[in-house]
C-alpha cells in the first residue's frame, strides 16, 4: 500500500474570534510513489449546534511562498463534529498552503462569516498530523480535483489510408502466401518489436526512478531533514523544481529567512515545522513582511529578529515559546496586535519599543503569571495601550 510523506504542516490550531470552528490541523502530503498531492485538513465544531455547511478557502503556494493558484469548496457537514477531509490537487509546484473558514451555515438557517480585520491565529493544544498517512485509512473522504488553468492536448496525426489505383481501374491485391520470407520478415519485427519495448521499459524506469526520488526529497524537505534532501536533488538538477528546492534549502540551513523573503518579494512567510528557534535578526529589514506564521516547535526568539519590519501588522507567539529576546520587535511601526501565551517567561528590554500602532495587547495567562513574568527596561516604550489584557482582568504596563 501506498504512503503519503509530509510535505508541509500548518502546525497550528487555526482559530478566528468568535468562529464556531475551528481548523485543529492541515498538512500537505505527496505520494511516495506517483508524487500525487494531497492536502489534509482537520476541522472542530466548538458549538453545540448543529453545522449545514463549512465553505473554505485555500490558497495554494510554491515553495518560494508565491501563490499559485486557490480553491474555494464546500462541504455539507449535518452535525457536531469533528471531520477530517482530505483534499486530492493535480498542481505538482504546491509546497505550501494557507487556509481559513468563509462561511459557516447552521442548520437552523443562521450564518456565520468572519469580520473583514480578523485573521485565522494558532490556538494552544496542538494537534498535528502524521508525518506518514496510509492511503487506505477509513477516514471521511472530500475529493476535489482541481483543474489547470489550460489542458494540453495531445497531437495525434491520422494518416490517410493509401489506395492503389491505375487510371480507369482498380488493382486487387493478394493476400501473400506464407514463406519462409515472410517468417523471416516476421521474426525481425518480433525482434524490433522486443527490442522498442526494451529501450520504452528502460526510459519509463528512468523517469519513474527519478520521479520516487524526488517525491522523496520532497518529503524530506518538509521534515527539515535536509541533508537527505540535498543528496538525492545533486542528482535531479532541471527536473520540475528540483533547483529551487535546493536553493530553500540552502537558506533555511543557514537560517537566512530574510534573504529568502528578500530574494522572492514575499510578503508572507511560513517558519519551517520543526524549527526550535527564530535566530538573532532572523527577519531584520524586512520592511515588506506582512504576515509571519510561527509553528509550535519554537521555544525562543532570538534578539533583533524582527526588528524593523514595519509592514508586520499581527504576530502570534505560539504556545512553548518561553522567551522572547531584546530588540525582538523594535520599531514595528504598523504591529497592532500581539498575544502572548502563557508559556512565555521573559521579554526582553526594547522587545517592543517603538511599535506606535500596538493597541492590544493579550496574555493568555492570569494577572498574577504576568506580574511575574520577566521583562526587560522599556521593553513596551511607546505603544499605543496602557494594560495588557489577561484571563482574569487587565494589568497595567
Amino acid at each position: 500500500m501506498s504512503e503519503y510523506n509530509s510535505v508541509y504542516a500548518l502546525g497550528e490550531n487555526l482559530y478566528m474570534k468568535n468562529a464556531p470552528v475551528s481548523l485543529v490541523s492541515g498538512g500537505l502530503f505527496a505520494n511516495s510513489e506517483n508524487g500525487k498531492l494531497r492536502i489534509q485538513l482537520k476541522f472542530k465544531n466548538l458549538q453545540g449546534k448543529k453545522i449545514e455547511t463549512l465553505k473554505t478557502e485555500l490558497v495554494l503556494m510554491d515553495v518560494a511562498g508565491k501563490t499559485v493558484g486557490k480553491m474555494n469548496f464546500s462541504v455539507k457537514v449535518g452535525a457536531p463534529f469533528e471531520r477530517t477531509l482530505k483534499l486530492f490537487i493535480n498542481r505538482d509546484v504546491v509546497r505550501k498552503f494557507s487556509c481559513k473558514v468563509t462561511e459557516v451555515c447552521f442548520e437552523n438557517g443562521e450564518i456565520w462569516t468572519p469580520s473583514v480585520n480578523d485573521n485565522w491565529a494558532p490556538m494552544s493544544q496542538v494537534q498535528a498530523l502524521p508525518s506518514e498517512q496510509k492511503s487506505g485509512e477509513a477516514i471521511e473522504e472530500c475529493k476535489l480535483e482541481v483543474a489547470e488553468t489550460q489542458k494540453v492536448e495531445e497531437n495525434i496525426v491520422e494518416q490517410p489510408a493509401e489506395t492503389i489505383q491505375n487510371e480507369d481501374r482498380k488493382l486487387t491485391v493478394e493476400k501473400p502466401k506464407k514463406t519462409k520470407k515472410l517468417c523471416v520478415n516476421r521474426k525481425k519485427t518480433f525482434i524490433v518489436a522486443v527490442a522498442c519495448a526494451v529501450v520504452i521499459s528502460a526510459v519509463s524506469s528512468f523517469f519513474v526512478i527519478r520521479d520516487v526520488r524526488y517525491n522523496k526529497a520532497q518529503a524530506y524537505v518538509g521534515q527539515c531533514r535536509y541533508e537527505e534532501a540535498i543528496e538525492i536533488l545533486q542528482g535531479l538538477s532541471g527536473y520540475k523544481d528540483a533547483d529551487q528546492l535546493y536553493e530553500y534549502i540552502w537558506y533555511m540551513q543557514n537560517e537566512n529567512y530574510a534573504g529568502w523573503i528578500i530574494k522572492n518579494n514575499l510578503t508572507e512567510f511560513s517558519v519551517p515545522h520543526g524549527v526550535t528557534e527564530i535566530p538573532n535578526n532572523a527577519f531584520n529589514g524586512c520592511v515588506d513582511l506582512t504576515k509571519v506564521t510561527i509553528p509550535n516547535t519554537v521555544a525562543k526568539i532570538g534578539t533583533d529578529a524582527f526588528k524593523g519590519c514595519i509592514g508586520l501588522t499581527k504576530i502570534v507567539i505560539p504556545d512553548g515559546v518561553t522567551s522572547i529576546g531584546a530588540w525582538a520587535f523594535y520599531e514595528c511601526t504598523s504591529l497592532a496586535e500581539i498575544v502572548f501565551p502563557d508559556s512565555v517567561t521573559s521579554i526582553g528590554s526594547y522587545a517592543f519599543y517603538g511599535c506606535s500602532a500596538l493597541r492590544d495587547i493579550r496574555f493568555d495567562g492570569t494577572m498574577q503569571q504576568w506580574n511575574n513574568m520577566k521583562k526587560g527596561v522599556w521593553w513596551s516604550y511607546n505603544v499605543s495601550t496602557a494594560y495588557v489584557i489577561c484571563t482574569d482582568g487587565k494589568v497595567s504596563l
